[in-house]
């Protein structure tokens, strides 16, 4: 590209800006959902004692209510790790694997009066590992789908990303202070999380990439999708229940010949 007048100008950016605005970091959303061994009505036995299982707790608040009451919490990051590649001069970083921040993201709750906020992250992490013996809970009695979404001035949702298999790790410490009489109690809890996706746009609404993107559909061999005069060779398998030994049921050689041929 040569030397010559800036390609953008300021016009463009007030119209850009002026225009379609720019997204605000007070509006948000996060949805977060009670783990499998969380309940709202805890079972009481004859003598008063909360029966359920060592791995069972309760809340007296709603995951929703919960979700209300967040005052802060953040996009994940995702970064790419490189090693540096020489055969001749420079060397080239080439990506080895990506990290998506899965150590953890914080998120801070406004504090209800009653503390039930407190005491439902209380239950979920004594879920986790459990207080009296330290045995730690199956993954999928303690972890959820904790969503994060960025609102425009209408209340719409434009961006959103899924944290997959969340759980808290951590709280932080609540302090109490005689000489602050005007605060307020605030709980930042950092999640671990597997790793996160993006949510698109789908007919008015947002929905998962994975169950958006066309391409998921469609026949593959070695990540290549096949035109549709290659759907054929995929019909040549042997239908369910069938024996795949049986004589005719499937030509291995006809299809590796036909189906990657010109691959």
């Amino acid at each position: 590209m040569a030397l010559g007048q800036a390609h953008f100008r300021l016009s463009d950016f007030k119209r850009q800006v002026l225009g379609k605005g720019l997204a605000r970091t007070n509006r948000f959303e996060v949805i977060i959902t009670s783990p499998k061994k969380i309940t709202r009505t805890p079972q009481i036995a004859i003598n008063g004692a909360i029966v359920g299982g060592e791995r069972t707790g309760f809340s007296v608040i709603s995951s929703s209510k919960v979700s209300l009451l967040c005052e802060q919490a953040s996009f994940p990051l995702l970064n790419i790790n490189t090693k540096p590649y020489r055969i001749y001069g420079p060397a080239y970083p080439r990506p080895v694997t990506s990290e998506y921040g899965g150590d953890g993201t914080s998120m801070t709750f406004h504090v209800d009066r009653e503390m039930q906020v407190k005491q439902f992250f209380d239950g979920w992490m004594q879920t986790v590992v459990n207080k009296d013996n330290y045995h730690v809970s199956f993954q999928e009695d303690y972890v959820v789908d904790i969503e994060v979404f960025q609102l425009d001035e209408a209340m719409n949702r434009t961006y959103g990303v899924t944290l997959i298999d969340a759980f808290p790790r951590s709280m932080n410490l609540m302090e109490l202070n005689n000489a602050t009489q005007s605060q307020t109690h605030r709980l930042n809890v950092l999640f671990a999380y597997r790793k996160w996706e993006s949510i698109q746009r789908v007919q008015g609404g947002l929905g998962r990439t994975s169950y958006n993107d066309p391409e998921i559909s469609q026949p593959r061999i070695n990540n290549q999708i096949l035109s549709n005069g290659s759907e054929r060779y995929f019909n040549t398998f042997p239908r369910d229940g069938a024996n795949p030994f049986e004589e005719g049921s499937f030509d291995p050689r006809t299809f590796r010949n036909s189906a990657f041929s010109n691959l």
